[in-house]
C-alpha cells in the first residue's frame, strides 16, 4: 500500500539542536518521537492499533453502503461534495527502516495509517492529514510571508 515518495531529497537533513524545555523538545519527549527518523513501522503498527476509529474524517451523511447505491445522487448534496474535496487522502510521513540507514525515508501512507508521533511533511496546498503541531518551516515558506505580507 504504501510507496516511496520521489521527492525525498532532504532525507539526511537534521533538525537544528533545541534546548531540551523548548516547545518542540517538549512534544517530541510527550510523544515519544524522533524528527530525524520518525517512527518504525512495528511501533507506528502498535499506536494504530490503540486509536479508537483511526484518523478517518467520517462524512457528513453516514448511510448504509446499500442506501448509497440505490441513492447515488447523495454524493452530489454539496455537504458530501465539500468533505470529498477537504478530505485527504495520503500523507508523507518519516518512517525508520529497522536496520537500515539512520535517517528515516518520506513514505507516502494512506491517512488512515497514520499514527500518534508520526512526523509528516506539509507542503504547500497540502490539506492538513489530521491534528499536528508545527516544529518546522522550509526556506520557502519562511519567505513567503514577507511577499504578501503576512511575515512578522
Amino acid at each position: 500500500m504504501p510507496s516511496a515518495d520521489p521527492a525525498s531529497e532532504d532525507n539526511a537533513k537534521s533538525a537544528p539542536s533545541r534546548p531540551a524545555d523548548s516547545p518542540v523538545a517538549l512534544l517530541v519527549q510527550k510523544y515519544d518521537t524522533n524528527l530525524e527518523t520518525g517512527l518504525e513501522p512495528a511501533e507506528a503498527r502498535r499506536r494504530q492499533a490503540g486509536q479508537k476509529d483511526g484518523n478517518l474524517v467520517p462524512p457528513p451523511i453516514r448511510c448504509p453502503k446499500w442506501v448509497c447505491c440505490l441513492l447515488p445522487c447523495i454524493k452530489y448534496v454539496p455537504s458530501m461534495v465539500r468533505w470529498k474535496r477537504t478530505v485527504p487522502q495520503d500523507a508523507e510521513v518519516l518512517r525508520r527502516r529497522p536496520g537500515g540507514p539512520a535517517a528515516g525515508r518520506w513514505i507516502l501512507y494512506d491517512v488512515g495509517g497514520l499514527a500518534v508521533g508520526d512526523v509528516v511533511r506539509i507542503r504547500e496546498g497540502d490539506v492538513v492529514p489530521a491534528d499536528c503541531a508545527v516544529v518546522g518551516v522550509g526556506a520557502a515558506a519562511e519567505g513567503h510571508g514577507a511577499a504578501d505580507g503576512h511575515g512578522a
